[in-house]
């Protein structure tokens, strides 16, 4: 086993004691040997610390960290401290993963000297149906896998289902106290890597949750997604000239998310007043950029078009709109739901 190179996967762990044996159970059954298991309980108030504690207690390969809760990014960043090994992987406490999912990952990495090597989802509903989306298989250098990255071309966000070279944390962390912290990280990570290889396999268990922070639709949420592509658009709009039409939609679609969730945080208006008066300007200046770049039916058409507004009566209509969509339909591959 020395001549295996260690893998750090870093656990975070909060509020998810109903599923976190059968996550804890995954990993423990990995055929890859070489393993490390870092669990941080983020001051959860159920009985997931006990059991971080038990596993820990049964299988030496697993490690406890407990700290006052700091929030998902905070448990991340923890976990990077305290890790060892030579390559990082990632797994939600509510998720699970195959028991291949690391020694395919490694030898990839390995074979191909790659620095990020990602694999596909399933998406465990909560009606109890299981969604596999196709996946791409494919070896790409860091500038590629970047434009895959922002052209949603089989490079995703999401960090549980890739393995890092962890190197490439050097000098990148997850931000603190924001949601949406992949998003703001994993472009970083990938503009650092040599080589990033993508299998076509499903080997992560993604549960989708009601109540998870993807799904939570509130107006400082859909704020913070729409912070983190700002940022990133920010950042590789330079390098990336081909590309800024396609971010330039991507906000698009977050300022309809904010729309469509604001009524709903009336309190928040005010605070936000001045924040969502400059996503306001910034569709009406890019508004015949961001309208042909997504693909909208009714409801997100007329959405967009509320955007360009800030008074009250603009933020009740994109509410109202919201609740006939979901109404109609509901969408939960990816935590996203997309307008018709």
């Amino acid at each position: 086993m020395n001549d295996l190179p260690l893998v750090s996967v870093i656990v975070p762990v909060y509020k998810v004691e109903a599923y976190l044996p059968q996550c804890l159970d995954s990993l423990s059954k990995q055929s890859y040997r070489n393993l490390e298991f870092i669990l941080v309980d983020d001051g959860s108030p159920d009985r997931c610390g006990l059991i971080c504690d038990r596993y820990a207690g049964n299988d030496s390969r697993f490690r406890a960290v407990h700290q006052a809760n700091a929030g998902l990014s905070s448990a991340r960043n923890t976990g990077i401290a305290h890790a060892r090994g030579k390559y990082l992987g990632f797994v939600d406490g509510d998720d699970w993963v195959e028991p291949d999912m690391f020694n395919a990952l490694v030898r990839e990495a390995e074979r191909k000297s790659a620095d990020v090597v990602m694999c596909q989802f399933n998406y465990a509903l909560p009606d109890g149906r299981v969604v596999t989306p196709s996946g791409q298989e494919f070896t790409v250098q860091g500038t590629e896998a970047l434009h895959r990255l922002v052209t949603h071309d089989g490079v995703d966000d999401y960090v549980c289902n890739k393995l890092f070279h962890a190197k490439l944390f050097d000098t990148v962390r997850f931000p603190p106290g924001r949601n949406f912290e992949d998003i703001g990280s994993t472009y970083k990570l990938l503009s650092g890597a040599s080589w990033v290889v993508s299998l076509p396999e499903a080997y992560y268990w993604y549960r989708q949750r009601d109540d998870g922070i993807v799904r939570s639709g509130t107006l400082s949420n859909e704020l913070d997604c729409y912070r983190a592509k700002w940022e990133r658009y920010e950042a590789l709009r330079g390098e990336l000239p081909q590309d800024e039409a396609e971010m330039k939609a991507d906000l698009g679609h977050s300022a309809v998310k904010i729309w469509a969730a604001a009524w709903n945080s009336r309190r928040e208006l005010a605070q936000y007043r001045g924040e969502l008066m400059s996503i306001s300007a910034f569709v009406k200046e890019n508004y015949s950029v961001i309208r042909p770049g997504l693909e909208l039916g009714p409801t997100g058409r007329a959405t967009l078009f509320l955007t360009r507004f800030t008074e009250p009566w603009a933020f009740r209509c994109s509410y109202q709109l919201r609740r006939l969509y979901q109404y109609k339909h509901k969408n939960y591959i990816g935590g996203k739901s997309r307008y018709e």
